[in-house]
């Protein structure tokens, strides 16, 4: 399905839109956390079903950048654990939207479910592991076990296929083994550059990335490097918590209007 962007987005959604790319790279290099309200935002510029492939160039854009200034950091052991059941996970999410489709309503509500349940994992998360979360990710490994790896490899990978939403849920497994904040990071980085990548003719398959839409993402390219850049001076000196907590309690408001869509 071709999606005509300039025919179709007027100034408030372009305006939207650029914040959509903003967050996109100071989520990458920056406060990881932002990332989970991108998702609905994207959903109410576009169909929702088409939103998750008109998305995910940006993401790369943003991984590449985040790659590029946190590559040293990653840690390719737990990398490699989790990697083949996230392509397990996206690959199954790949069947059911390709022989299962949905209406475009259907699909706003389940994108607004999976932020919702994402945002209530990251809480949960946060609340269970106290400050290591928040601060330098330091704490007691607690999710090396190869179940968890699964579980959480294959739920990501569903969560990724279909929204691009699962930053929170793979962030749970990073933070349960115990990653300093810039291994974190690293890791993440590579983690998300490689399986976006591996999405990519995934979703031209399924008519959700066109040359219309790569025309867009190109025309986002400069608030992303904005927004990449701003992370990377804004990291070190922003308090965290507090910005996490706002962050997700907007993302909340974004997910809870796609579900009364």
């Amino acid at each position: 399905m071709e999606i005509f962007i300039a025919l179709d987005l007027n100034a408030a959604d372009w305006l939207l839109a650029a914040f959509c790319g903003l967050l996109v790279g100071f989520s990458k290099t920056g406060v990881t956390g932002m990332g989970i309200m991108i998702v609905p935002m994207m959903a109410i510029i576009f169909p929702a079903q088409q939103s998750p492939g008109v998305l995910l160039p940006m993401l790369i854009m943003g991984d590449v950048m985040a790659v590029a200034y946190y590559h040293r950091h990653a840690v390719w052991s737990h990398l490699l654990r989790l990697m083949p059941w996230a392509i397990v996970g996206i690959l199954a999410a790949f069947a059911v939207l390709k022989f299962f489709p949905w209406n475009d309503r259907a699909f706003s509500k389940l994108l607004g479910v999976i932020v919702l349940v994402c945002i209530g994992t990251t809480f949960w998360n946060r609340r269970g592991n106290g400050a290591g979360s928040e601060t330098d990710g330091e704490k007691t490994a607690q999710g090396g076990s190869r179940f968890f790896a699964g579980f959480m490899g294959v739920l990501g990978g569903v969560a990724t296929m279909i929204a691009n939403a699962a930053g929170s849920i793979w962030s749970i497994y990073l933070f349960a083994v115990g990653l300093p904040k810039y291994q974190f990071v690293g890791t993440g980085a590579w983690f998300y550059l490689i399986l976006n990548s591996f999405k990519v003719p995934l979703q031209v398959n399924l008519g959700n990335i066109s040359a219309s839409t790569v025309a867009f993402n190109f025309a986002m390219l400069p608030v992303i490097l904005l927004g990449g850049v701003i992370g990377i001076l804004v990291l070190p000196r922003i308090n965290q918590k507090i910005f996490n907590r706002l962050v997700l309690g907007f993302a909340a408001a974004a997910a809870l209007k796609l579900l009364l869509m």
